[in-house]
């Protein structure tokens, strides 16, 4: 006796039935695929940063962008439009970096956000802190920038967190830095990025109490001891200051901070 056909009406309900375990496996694989992509985005893009882009950069933000702070207008928009570039140039559309940002604080009608990206596994240690304003000068902005391109293609042995912060410090600048971006469990050191450097050389160095030893010995090595000038005076964090305009313009002053960031991948690797 041959088994009768399924009815229409039967294929119907069978089919209504399938659709909940259709939708978990969809949701499944959308949840799966999802996390390979944000693990994909949260990985840099390895490049080699050159001399142009840093000439890029030193335009941009010395001639397009302008002076910042909260004096006016436009000092207001000019501190916006350099925070969106730190966003743009460092996140998923160009490097590939995630972007941080701490709960903005109010001034002057706007909230400002402290900005960071993480360089290695953070989670798994205690990461040294490269803290960079975004208030003042051009060439710390654009020597931060380059430097989280630096370590896409020169990876670290140790984690770093590199900073871009508001003029808006109030007390140690270190303290202030930790408290935004929620360091709860603590740094292995912090390197201060400032202008201001003795003008002919790559930049001016002061060191810590601790780190004195560290820093002679790293400056001492073939090569640098004629691009830093060593400051005897002692800080509460490591502070570098890159140097002024050389005569050269822009092209040489791009050469100089691509000179300091292999030394300030050494300086942080040795910092406990």
């Amino acid at each position: 006796m041959e088994s009768p056909e399924p009815t229409k009406l039967s294929k119907i309900k069978i089919g209504i039935a399938a659709i909940p375990a259709l939708l978990i496996v969809s949701i499944c694989l959308a949840l799966y695929f999802g996390a390979q992509h944000e693990e994909v985005q949260d990985r840099p893009i390895e490049g080699e940063v050159t001399i142009s882009e840093l000439v890029d950069y030193l335009k941009k933000l010395e001639t397009m962008i302008g002076p910042r702070g909260f004096a006016n207008e436009s000092e207001l928009k000019a501190l916006r439009q350099c925070a969106s570039m730190i966003k743009g140039s460092l996140g998923p559309e160009n490097l590939g970096y995630r972007i941080y940002q701490s709960q903005g604080e109010p001034q002057s009608g706007y909230l400002w956000e402290t900005l960071w990206v993480n360089i290695g596994d953070v989670e798994g240690a205690d990461p040294v802190i490269v803290a960079i304003p975004y208030g003042e000068g051009g060439v710390e902005v654009a020597f931060g920038l380059g430097l989280a391109e630096y370590y896409t293609s020169n990876p670290s042995t140790k984690a770093l967190q590199i900073v871009f912060y508001p003029p808006l410090i109030q007390g140690a600048p270190a303290n202030w830095i930790r408290q935004r971006i929620l360091n709860e469990g603590g740094d292995s050191g912090f390197i201060h990025i400032q202008s201001g450097g003795l003008e002919g050389k790559w930049a001016t160095i002061r060191s810590t109490e601790q780190h004195a030893l560290l820093v002679e010995e790293l400056v001492s090595r073939k090569g640098w001891s004629q691009g830093f000038v060593l400051d005897e005076k002692r800080e509460d964090q490591n502070l570098i200051c890159l140097s002024e305009r050389p005569a050269g313009g822009r092209n040489e002053q791009a050469q100089t901070l691509l000179r300091v960031m292999p030394f300030l991948r050494s300086l942080a690797e040795g910092l406990d």
